[in-house]
């Protein structure tokens, strides 16, 4: 998951990180007939938790606390992933099965990556398989150029956001950063804010980040 910086929303004293799942959103994904599993992963603005529907197989649940987030989050960057999550469909970007969007809460439920993230793989691995990882290099690309086709910069790509999966492909996820990279008349939108995570960036390129830039 991801540390904003700068101007972009940060972890406030009620965004902790929330390991058990909120008494309503259980009840809600209960009444969507999903059996919830164990807490998978969180950051400041989410966590996720391994879930079940009906037919046992296993997925993925992103809840976001409206309370828990500032306002900034809510009222801009979630409803842009919401929006971006709904239109992508890639073999190399983690499939959306359903977005629910309550007052109190959203979540986005998505494919259940068996194999965790890459971050995961790299901390566990005493030594780096080349073959093994050229193929997540060549699937992160295949899923950046897929993303850039439709307009849509990630803004946020690092090892937490590529899920690997039991077939051995990579697939890109958390979309909470990312923007649409064109206005309707078809030009290039400015972005005006750093963001990300700051330790995967360099400070020349914080430096070049805190000036406008185009998203991609």
């Amino acid at each position: 998951m991801t540390s904003p910086a700068n101007d972009e929303p940060s972890s406030s004293p009620s965004s902790t990180r929330v390991t058990d799942i909120a008494a309503p959103v259980r009840l809600y994904l209960h009444e969507k007939q999903f059996e919830i599993g164990k807490f998978l992963a969180g950051g400041s603005t989410c966590s996720v938790f391994l879930i079940k529907d009906a037919t046992g197989h296993s997925l993925a649940a992103k809840v976001i606390i409206h309370s828990k987030v500032q306002p900034k989050f809510l009222n801009e960057l979630l409803p842009n992933e919401l929006k971006i999550v709904r239109l992508l469909n890639h073999p190399n970007v983690l499939k959306t099965e359903h977005v629910f969007q309550l007052p109190d809460f959203s979540i986005i439920i998505s494919e259940y990556a068996q194999e965790g993230d890459l971050l995961q793989a790299l901390q566990n691995s005493e030594e780096i398989n080349l073959t093994v990882h050229k193929r997540y290099f060549v699937d992160c690309t295949k899923g950046l150029a897929y993303l850039h086709s439709i307009g849509i910069g990630h803004r946020d790509v690092k090892a937490d956001n590529v899920l690997l999966f039991s077939g051995g492909e990579a697939k890109l996820a958390d979309f909470g950063y990312a923007v649409f990279l064109f206005d309707a008349k078809g030009q290039t939108k400015a972005c005006h804010q750093f963001c990300g995570t700051p330790e995967y960036a360099g400070s020349l390129l914080r430096v070049i980040f805190a000036q406008v830039f185009d998203g991609l």
